[in-house]
């Protein structure tokens, strides 16, 4: 593979160093996001979204490891930092959006696609031969972008439906963990302390082990397509304001260079998940057992990521705003008609609910709308929790766990202890809306049931 001057031997020594980069943890978790990604693909209906995504799988994978890179990267060149937060979140997304419907070549690609999208919903959505003549460019840019997507909603699921799961549980990737088991354990700590430090210590690199030699996830993730460079250059131009870079260029280079430590990442978590998989059966049983099918897992991420799919198509088809549908709600956790729900889990990591106040034993309820939630929408007279008997259960709102203004979350924290064994009922009224201010088209409710003492 060519490496673009003049950065080639610096990216050299990144890959490296990758797995000595403490500031890369955040990279850790990209075949996971792969996976997320592509279940979402599965999950979709039939018609031709899916159709696009299915031919143009590779470049959706692609863009799923895209946002990543830039953390690893922003070792040696610390602008890309801001590159890889940036291309988590909502607005750019949405600036993306306006890259496909108006300014790539006066908008040919959201074109192709309402084309696409019409002329197929009157076929038999059977054949992926291309017949309606995509052009390969805009197919391939369009499944980068839902994959570039799909990872900023899977970064909120995961991360606040599974992680504290398995936190929660005590589960550690640390190996110190195991050298507590033998007698000469502790002389080995400054060993673990080192190992602390490094992404190999981070649950998301365990949920990449456990996907890779659990379940064989994406062998062809080192050699997939290179990034859509120049048009992503183009869509940082275009994106104003914009206030994670610092300013609106973003240069080829620095996309390049990401985008190949993060296949460099993702070579190296394979090269060595035969091994790692030993000690993570031993260390963190519950990831293991629930990488696939538990709260916020690929499967349950997946899910959310189809619903969010469908509703960014809805952008990009739409002739005007009338034909856009209100947003709807992609998942929820507990889920609806679930039982024996834990209520006293514990998550250790403080401050990541700010509605508590030391941000341990607190029960969370999440809903994961398609769109961005605007975060003045969510509020107590929005989101509702009732017992038994009908009566309202006090609770905080809120919204999102990092970026709160283009998040896909809103969570209800109880203030006073639910009751075990006890089922609650939960409402979504008409009042919560998305960022461009369209409401739900009706109220949403779901209920669970606690688990018993």
């Amino acid at each position: 593979m060519r490496l673009p001057p003049p950065f080639s031997a610096r990216v050299l020594i990144i890959l490296a160093l990758l797995c000595l980069v403490p500031g890369f943890v955040q990279a850790a978790g990209m075949s996971t996001h792969a996976a997320m990604a592509d279940f979402g693909r599965q999950a979709l209906p039939e018609g031709p979204l899916k159709m696009l995504l299915t031919r143009h799988r590779a470049s959706l994978v692609a863009g799923a490891l895209n946002p990543d890179g830039g953390y690893g990267t922003g070792a040696a060149f610390p602008e890309d930092r801001g590159m890889a937060e940036g291309s988590h979140w909502g607005d750019f997304t949405k600036a993306f959006i306006r890259y496909l419907r108006e300014t790539k070549d006066g908008g040919r690609c959201a074109r192709e696609a309402r084309t696409f999208q019409a002329t197929t919903l009157a076929q038999t959505p059977a054949a992926l031969g291309n017949p309606f003549k995509f052009s390969d460019d805009c197919g391939r840019l369009i499944a980068f972008f839902f994959g570039n997507a799909a990872h900023g909603i899977t970064d909120e699921t995961w991360d606040i439906l599974f992680e504290p799961q398995v936190r929660a549980r005590g589960e550690d990737p640390n190996p110190a963990t195991l050298l507590a088991m033998v007698p000469w354990g502790n002389q080995l700590s400054a060993l673990s302390q080192l190992f602390a430090a490094t992404p190999l210590n981070a649950i998301e690199y365990a949920g990449d082990v456990v996907g890779i030699a659990e379940y064989g996830l994406f062998a062809e993730a080192p050699i997939l397509e290179n990034p859509p460079t120049q048009d992503l250059v183009a869509v940082w131009a275009s994106f104003k304001p914009n206030p994670y870079t610092g300013s609106n260029t973003v240069t080829a280079e620095a996309i390049e260079r990401a985008h190949l430590l993060a296949r460099g990442a993702v070579a190296a978590e394979r090269s060595g998940a035969a091994a790692e998989i030993v000690r993570l059966r031993a260390t963190m049983p519950w990831l293991v057992a629930n990488y696939m099918a538990g709260p916020g897992g690929v499967v349950d991420s997946g899910y959310m990521v189809s619903a969010m799919y469908q509703q960014w198509w809805e952008l990009i088809t739409a002739e005007n705003p009338a034909q856009i549908r209100t947003p709807f709600v992609g998942g929820v956790y507990p889920k609806n008609a679930a039982r024996d729900v834990p209520l006293n889990l514990r998550d250790d990591r403080t401050g990541l609910d700010p509605a508590g106040t030391d941000g341990r034993d607190r029960f969370r309820v999440v809903a994961v709308m398609g769109r961005n939630v605007l975060p003045t929408s969510a509020n107590e007279k929005t989101v509702l929790m009732f017992d038994e008997a009908g009566k309202a259960v006090p609770g905080n709102v809120s919204v999102g766990i990092y970026n709160r203004d283009f998040t896909h979350l809103v969570r209800f924290a109880p203030r006073t202890p639910l009751k075990a064994g006890h089922t609650y009922t939960m409402v979504l009224t008409t009042g919560l809306k998305d960022v461009d201010g369209q409401p739900l088209a009706k109220a949403y409710s779901w209920r669970f049931q606690t688990a018993a003492q």
